[in-house]
This record gives C-alpha cells, sequence and structure tokens, in this order.
C-alpha cells in the first residue's frame, strides 16, 4: 500500500468518511504529485456540494490534525 493509500485511509477514518481507492486520473495534481515528487503522497477528499456546516468543519479539521498526527 502506497503512502497516498495510508493518509487516504487515517483521513477518511478519523472524519468518518469511507475510503475509496480509484485509479488516478490523468491530468490531475494528484496523479502528478504521485509520480513526479518522490517522497510525497497526495490523495483527494470529495466533500458534498454546498456549504459544510459547522459541525462538518470540525470533522475536517479533526482529520487534518489525526493525519498530521499519524505522519509525525
Amino acid at each position: 500500500m502506497g503512502a497516498e493509500h495510508r493518509g487516504g485511509r487515517i483521513y477518511a477514518r478519523a472524519a468518518g468518511m469511507r475510503f475509496y481507492h480509484h485509479r488516478w486520473l490523468d491530468g490531475t495534481a494528484t496523479n502528478w504529485q504521485n509520480h513526479h515528487l518522490p517522497g510525497s503522497a497526495a490523495f483527494t477528499v470529495e466533500l458534498p456540494a454546498g456549504r459544510l456546516s459547522p459541525q462538518e468543519v470540525r470533522r475536517e479539521v479533526h482529520a487534518v490534525r489525526a493525519l498530521a498526527a499519524a505522519l509525525r
């Protein structure tokens, strides 16, 4: 499992989301980074359309902090 999968799984678990692995799409920033910047890892978080509620924002912030703590 690549670092992007590990990071994506950590983020998804902390945010209460499902983790899905899809083939990297040509022309996307995550595809480019994962192929051209060794030692880095990128993944995409898909949020619902519209504005996030304060509770949803807190959930996403928690996920970012959990990911940062796990990668230290």
